[in-house]
């Protein structure tokens, strides 16, 4: 682990390596061995810092984007808790839209069985009216049958010699009394198939507008059903929507709870396995209060200096490594121009003499 300590110790050491080299410049007694081994050391203490630098830059960015997604996964929370509560609210108005449509149906069942009796009952009247009307038939084919009689005897000549006054008032009031019959009869008759006709019309009627209003009724009910089908739907699909997120929030959290043990590994150098992400993330910040500190504690111009060192060192490497470059590439220049030469000896060579 790169503390602060080995920084300044590694600094101290390079600073006279550094001094020591320039005194040897100035004498002109360097040492080949001498500046590997600074260079060395140089690249080093250039790493050590580079990894530094990057880990508490890693550091600070992932507690930064812990906090941020802490914050993420809080708002979701509460979308989610306003969505359940929605949910539920939606389901409480169905159920009560449902036992209200049950007591509609039970209402229109009691309706039309009411109806059915009042149909029935009708039904009864009309075929006791029709069983009047046949008794009515019945009396007026025999009245005429007494009265085709009667227009027999009216056809025949009859002798009024022995008739008697009171047998002629006795015929006259049989016939006025027989037309008389004839004559309530034949209204009552006229009368009750009117009667009949009417009650007829008007049952009809109410059976019509009665099975309109069903029809109206029944689609009013197929649309809420409809309705009733599409916000289930709807339902369903937010809470497969809601499974998933939620799925993906697991996820995210462990993959986020993976990096900050990484990272409470690296600050405290401890293999231990911490359950709890809120003791690693004081031991975590504990950690970087402590380097910022000695960070701040360490004197600036030293370190101006020994970066201002390291870069002419990294220059110099930079500049021998191109010239070792340079040098691989003219190599193999002077290889490829020497091969054809090298073919063409080997051939001479293998030629039998």
């Amino acid at each position: 682990m790169v503390t602060i300590r080995s920084l300044r110790d590694l600094a101290k050491k390079e600073a006279s390596f550094v001094e020591n080299a320039l005194k040897d410049m100035e004498e002109n007694l360097i040492d080949p061995g001498y500046t590997l081994e600074l260079t060395k050391s140089i690249h080093r203490s250039s790493r050590n810092i580079d990894d530094f630098i990057k880990k508490n830059t890693e550091i600070l960015l992932n507690e930064h984007a812990t906090v941020v997604r802490q914050n993420v996964i809080q708002k979701m929370k509460n979308q989610i808790k306003d969505m359940n509560d929605e949910m539920s609210q939606d389901a409480k108005k169905l159920g009560d839209d449902i036992s209200n449509f049950f007591e509609f149906i039970q209402t229109s069942y009691t309706l039309a069985s009411d109806s059915f009796k009042k149909v029935t009952e009708l039904a009864k009247k009309n075929y006791e009216n029709v069983e009047l009307i046949t008794m009515t038939e019945d009396k007026i084919f025999s009245l005429k049958k007494v009265m085709q009689k009667n227009s027999k005897y009216e056809k025949t000549p009859v002798d009024v010699s022995n008739v008697s006054s009171n047998d002629v008032l006795k015929m006259v009031r049989r016939l006025k009394e027989s037309n008389l019959s004839l004559v309530y009869n034949s209204r009552f008759s006229q009368g009750s198939s009117t009667f009949q006709n009417t009650e007829i019309l008007t049952v009809r009627n109410k059976m019509n507008e009665e099975l309109a209003a069903w029809d109206e009724k029944i689609a009013i009910s197929e649309n809420e059903l409809e309705m009733m089908k599409d916000l289930n739907e709807k339902l369903k699909k937010q809470s497969r929507d809601l499974e998933d997120e939620e799925k993906e929030r697991n996820e995210e959290y462990k993959e986020e709870l993976k990096k900050l043990n990484e990272i409470y590994k690296v600050c405290t150098g401890s293999e231990v396995q911490v359950a709890d992400p809120v003791l690693m993330r004081v031991a975590i910040d504990h950690t970087i209060q402590g380097i910022l500190f000695e960070i701040n504690t360490y004197p600036r111009k030293k370190v101006k200096e020994l970066i201002k060192t390291l870069e002419a060192e990294k220059k110099l490497s930079e500049r021998k490594a191109e010239e070792a470059l340079r040098a691989q590439r003219a190599t193999e220049r002077l290889k490829k121009a020497l091969s054809p030469a090298a073919k063409k000896e080997l051939k001479k060579k293998k030629k039998p003499k």
